[in-house]
C-alpha cells in the first residue's frame, strides 16, 4: 500500500545521460532490469512478493530513488525506536541503582530528626538575643552555643519523663539516633604577616595581619606551625591525616563526661584557642540509627574571613553500614549487575558505531565531529567513574572491622572505636559518598539531554525537536546578551549596596541574588531588608533606583523577548509541517503515530520471541499471529536489491560500505 503511490512516476537515469543514451532507451534498459523479480532473502518467493515490489511487467516501473527513501526512513524510526527503548530502560535502570543505594527517604529523616534535636534549639547570646546555629557571627556566639545547646544536646542521661538513662541509652537523641563517643573539634589557621597591604607603617599600632585561605583553609597562606595558649600555655599542634583531612584537633569524650566536656571548653575558651588566626573551625561528630542502618557523619562549619564576618554552614552525610544485608538489599545488587553489564554493552555498541563511521569516512577520529558520539562517550565514561567509586565505597567500608567496648565497673561509657583503638573516623568515606551523589546527579541531568533527540520519532514529538534546532542560534545569542545584563546589574548592586546588604557583598552573591529577583525568586522586601528606614519605613533612594529600573528592563522587556523567540521558532516549525504534510509522499515517509511504532516493534520481538521459543518444543512450529512488519534487516536487503538492479552496468556498488552507512 505504501508503495503504491509510487510506482507511476518515470525513473531519470543520470549515469545513462553520461553515457551518452536517450531517456526511453535508459528507461527500456532500466525495465528490463527491475522486471527480473528476484526471490526473497531465504529462496522462497512463492508469494511473489520481491516479484511485484520491483517490476510491474511491461506497463510500469518502480520509482527506486522513493523505494529507497522509504526504506531508509523506515529503518531510520525503526533503529530510533528501539534505541529510545534500550536508553530509557538503562537510564531507568541507573536511576533505580542510584535511589536505592541512597535510601533518600530514611536519610532525610534522620537529617530533620538532628536538625530539630541539636542545629534549630535557640540560645541567648551575651546580649540576651534568642539566636541558632545559622546565627553564629561573632566568636561569642560560638563559644555560647557549644557551652550551652551542644553540651546538653549531645549528652543526653535522661528520658524525657526526667528518670536518669541506663548505660546503653546515654547519647540518644530523638529516641532513635545514637552518638558515638565524643565530640571532635579542628580548626585551621592563617599565617601571620601574609595579607596583601603594607602593614610596616602601621606595624606599631598593629602588628598583625592576615591573609586569605580558600577551600576550608586547605589553601592559601596556611599555617602549620604550633600555636601556644594564651592561659595555660599549651602547646596546639598541627595533625595531617591525608591530603583532604588535617588540623589542630582537640577531642571531647563521649557518655558521662557532660560536666567534664563543658570544663574543658571553658579551658580553651579561657585560652583563646580560637583567636585571629583561626580561618575555619569544625565541630564533628558520628551517629547511628540502626532501624535504618545508616551511620550519620555531622560537621558544624565556620568561615572567618579576614574582615571578621562568620558564616555558619551545617553537613551531615549519610552512609550504609551494611552495604548487603536485606532482600532489597540484594535485589539492588541484582540491579547494579544488570546496569555494568548493559554499561558495557552501551559502549561497545559506541565504539562500533565510531568504527563504522571512520570507515565510511575514511578518517579515524570522524567520531569527534559527532556531538551524539561525543555525548554517548562522555555519559559512559562519567558512568564508569561511578561504579569504580561505588566499589571503592564497597570494598573499603570500615564498618565490618570496628570493635565496640562493652561498658565495665572501670570504664561505665559505651564506645565504638578502629582496630587500631582509634576513635572512629568516618569523614573521608562521607565526603567519597557526597562526591559520587554528586556526580550521579549530575549524569542523570545529562541524560535527559538526548531524550530531546528522541522526540524525532514520529511526527508530533518530533516539532518540539525541531522547536529547539530552530531557536538553538537565537536561545544562544540571548542568553548571552541576558548574562551580561545581569553581570552589570549585579556590579551596579555591589557598588551600591556591597557594604551593607550581605547578598550583595560580592560579584558572585550578587549575580545569584539577581538572577532571583529576575526570576521572581524573591522581592524587593526580602533583599533590602538590611537598609535602614526612615519614619515611614522606607528604604533609602538607592535601593528604589536599582530595583524599579531592573523591574522594568529585566522583566518587561528581557523575559518577553525570549518567550517570543520561543514562540516565533514554534510558528515556524508548525507552518513548514503543515505544508509538508500536503505532500502525499512526506505523508508516507514521516506520519506514523508513536502507537503505530510501539505496536510493530512489540510484534516484531513477539516474533523472534516465538522463533526462539520454537527451537526448544522438539521441532513442532509455534503459531505466530500474522504481523504486518518489515523488519530492519528486510529493509536493507530490500534496499541491497533495488540498488544493485539499479545500479548493475552503470557504476560500482559497494554493498558493504552502503550496508553499513544506512
Amino acid at each position: 500500500a505504501e508503495t503504491s503511490t509510487l510506482v507511476h512516476e518515470p525513473f531519470e537515469s543520470s549515469e545513462a545521460k553520461a553515457k551518452g543514451r536517450d531517456d526511453a532507451a535508459a528507461e527500456a534498459d532500466l525495465r528490463s532490469q527491475l522486471n527480473r523479480g528476484q526471490p526473497a532473502p531465504g529462496g522462497d518467493d512463492s508469494k511473489g512478493y520481491y516479484a511485484t515490489m520491483l517490476g510491474h511487467g511491461d506497463y510500469s516501473h518502480v520509482n527506486v530513488s522513493k523505494v529507497i527513501a522509504i526504506c531508509r526512513h523506515e529503518i531510520a524510526q525503526n533503529v530510533l525506536l528501539e534505541n529510545f527503548v534500550r536508553y530509557l530502560l538503562f537510564i531507568i535502570l541507573f536511576c533505580c541503582c542510584v535511589l536505592l543505594q541512597r535510601n533518600p527517604a530514611s536519610a532525610n529523616g534522620v537529617v530533620a530528626a538532628l536538625a530539630n534535636g541539636i542545629f534549630s534549639k535557640p540560645f541567648r547570646d551575651s546580649n540576651y538575643q534568642l539566636k541558632t546555629f545559622k546565627d553564629i557571627h561573632s566568636v561569642n556566639d560560638w563559644w555560647d552555643w557549644h557551652q550551652t545547646v551542644l553540651i546538653d544536646a549531645f549528652y543526653v542521661d535522661e528520658y524525657y519523663s526526667g528518670t536518669e538513662t541506663n548505660m546503653y541509652d546515654e547519647q540518644t537523641i530523638m529516641q532513635h539516633i545514637k552518638f558515638i563517643d565524643g565530640i571532635r573539634l579542628t580548626q585551621r589557621r592563617v599565617r601571620n604577616g601574609t595579607c596583601l597591604v603594607d602593614v610596616q607603617r602601621f606595624s606599631v599600632f598593629a602588628g598583625n595581619c592576615y591573609g586569605f585561605t580558600f577551600s576550608s583553609g586547605r589553601l592559601g597562606a596556611t599555617d602549620t606551625a604550633p600555636f601556644i595558649g594564651a592561659i595555660s600555655g599549651k602547646e596546639y599542634t598541627y595533625t595531617s591525616k591525608n591530603s583532604l583531612e588535617g588540623g589542630y584537633y582537640y577531642a571531647l569524650c563521649g557518655a558521662t563526661c557532660r560536666e567534664d566536656s563543658r570544663a574543658k571548653l571553658s579551658q580553651l575558651r579561657a585560652d583563646e584557642w580560637l583567636n585571629e588566626g583561626t580561618s575555619w573551625v569544625r565541630t564533628d561528630f558520628i551517629g547511628y540509627n540502626p532501624n535504618v542502618g545508616l551511620f550519620s557523619q555531622i560537621e558544624l562549619s565556620v568561615v572567618i574571613t579576614p574582615s571578621g564576618a562568620m558564616d555558619a554552614s551545617l553537613f551531615i552525610q549519610n552512609v550504609e553500614y551494611i552495604t548487603y544485608a536485606t532482600t532489597l538489599d540484594y535485589l539492588r545488587l541484582g540491579l547494579e549487575f544488570v546496569f555494568v553489564v548493559c554499561l558495557l554493552v552501551f559502549f561497545a555498541r559506541s565504539v562500533q558505531i565510531s568504527i563504522d563511521m571512520a570507515y565510511i569516512a575514511g578518517d579515524t577520529f570522524a567520531f569527534l565531529k559527532d556531538f551524539w558520539i561525543l555525548y554517548d562517550l562522555t555519559l559512559i565514561t562519567g558512568m564508569f567513574v561511578c561504579v569504580a567509586i561505588r566499589a571503592y565505597l564497597v570494598a573499603f567500608n570500615n564498618f565490618s572491622s570496628i570493635m565496640v567496648t562493652e561498658p565495665s565497673a572501670l570504664d561505665p561509657s559505651l564506645s565504638i572505636t578502629d582496630v587500631g583503638g582509634q576513635a572512629l573516623d568516618i569523614s573521608v568515606m562521607a565526603t567519597v559518598s557526597w562526591g559520587y551523589y554528586i556526580l550521579c546527579s549530575l549524569l542523570i541531568g545529562l541524560s535527559s539531554v538526548k531524550m530531546i533527540k528522541f522526540l524525532r520519532i514520529n511526527i508530533q514529538m518530533s516539532v518540539l525537536t525541531q522547536t529547539f534546532v530552530e531557536m538553538s542560534m537565537e536561545i544562544i545569542l540571548f542568553f548571552g546578551v541576558l548574562s551580561l545584563l545581569i553581570a552589570m546589574w549585579a556590579a551596579m548592586a555591589v557598588c551600591l549596596f556591597g557594604s551593607t546588604i550581605h547578598e550583595f557583598r560580592d560579584l558572585g552573591n550578587a549575580w545569584e541574588t539577581c538572577w532571583q529577583l529576575f526570576l521572581g525568586v524573591t522581592d524587593k522586601e526580602v533583599v533590602f531588608k538590611e537598609l535602614p528606614t526612615d519614619e515611614f519605613y522606607n528604604n533609602p533612594v538607592e535601593s528604589d533606583i536599582f530595583f524599579y529600573p531592573f523591574t522594568l528592563v529585566m522583566t518587561f522587556v528581557v523575559l518577553n523577548v525570549s518567550i517570543g523567540i520561543i514562540m516565533t521558532a514554534y510558528s515556524k516549525v508548525t507552518e513548514n509541517f503543515e505544508r509538508m504534510q500536503k505532500n502525499s509522499v512526506i505523508d508516507v515517509l514521516v506520519d506514523r503515530l508513536f502507537a503505530h511504532q510501539i505496536a510493530d516493534m512489540l510484534s516484531a520481538w513477539k516474533m523472534w520471541a516465538a522463533k526462539r521459543l520454537g527451537s526448544y518444543l522438539r521441532g513442532k512450529k509455534p503459531s505466530i499471529d500474522k504481523i504486518e512488519y518489515i523488519t530492519t534487516e528486510t529493509l536493507l536487503t530490500l534496499m541491497d536489491k533495488v540498488t544493485r538492479a539499479a545500479t548493475a552496468g552503470t557504476r560500482k556498488y559497494n554493498p558493504t560500505q552502503a550496508r553499513i552507512k544506512d
